[in-house]
C-alpha cells in the first residue's frame, strides 16, 4: 500500500484518540482556553526573567525602576497562575514549551551579547505588549467559555499591568534623551565601565 492511501486511513487507534480529544475538550469547554492559559504562563514567566535582568542591569535609572515594577509584579502573579491552573484543571506546560526556553537561552548567550542597552529593552517591552495582548484574548475566550474565575483573574491582571508597561513604554524616551547610555553594550551595568587590558 502506498504511503499517501496508508496516511488517508483511520485507524482504530487514531479512532480512539480523536474520541478522547473529543470528550476531553466537551468536559473543559473550547480548546482556546487552555492553549490560552498556558501562553498566559509562559509569557508570565518571561517577563519576571527578562524585567528583572533588564532591571538589574539599569540599576535605579527611570527604565530600570519601571521594568523592576513589571518583574515584581509578576512574580507575585505566577503562584496565583498555578493555583488558578489547578482549581480549572488546566496545564501550564506544554511541548511548545521548550520553544520559550531556549528563545531565553538564546537571548541570554547571543542576542544579549551584540545589542545595545535601548534594543534590549525594548525586546523585552515587546514581550510585555505581547503578554498584555495573550492577557486580553485569554479575557474574551474565558468569557465565552464561562471561566468566571479566569475572567477575573485577567481583568485584575489587566488593571494592575497595563498601567505597568504604559510606564515602561514612556521610559523609551530616557533612552532618547540619554543616547551615549543607550548604545552602551546590553550586558553592561548602568554606570560600570568597561574593563580594557
Amino acid at each position: 500500500m502506498r504511503r499517501a492511501e496508508l496516511a488517508g486511513r483511520t485507524t482504530p487507534r487514531r479512532r480512539r484518540r480523536a474520541a478522547a480529544r473529543s470528550t476531553e475538550q466537551g468536559k473543559r469547554g473550547p480548546e482556546l482556553v487552555p492553549r490560552l492559559f498556558i501562553e498566559l504562563f509562559q509569557t508570565e514567566q518571561s517577563a519576571w526573567k527578562h524585567a528583572r535582568v533588564e532591571a538589574e542591569r539599569l540599576g535605579g535609572s527611570p527604565p530600570g525602576r519601571a521594568v523592576a515594577a513589571v518583574a515584581a509584579h509578576a512574580a507575585r502573579v505566577l503562584p496565583e497562575i498555578r493555583r488558578l491552573a489547578q482549581a480549572e484543571g488546566l496545564d501550564t506546560t506544554s511541548r511548545g514549551t521548550w520553544l520559550g526556553a531556549g528563545f531565553s537561552l538564546f537571548r541570554k548567550r547571543l542576542f544579549d551579547q551584540i545589542l545595545g542597552r535601548e534594543k534590549s529593552y525594548r525586546s523585552t517591552l515587546i514581550g510585555m505588549h505581547h503578554g498584555v495582548d495573550a492577557v486580553r484574548l485569554l479575557r474574551g475566550a474565558a468569557r465565552a467559555a464561562g471561566r468566571a474565575r479566569i475572567e477575573s483573574f485577567c481583568e485584575a491582571w489587566l488593571a494592575e499591568r497595563m498601567p505597568l508597561v504604559t510606564e515602561c513604554t514612556n521610559q523609551l524616551d530616557w533612552f532618547g534623551a540619554n543616547p551615549h547610555l543607550a548604545l552602551e553594550p546590553a550586558k553592561q551595568r548602568l554606570g560600570e565601565r568597561r574593563r580594557t587590558g
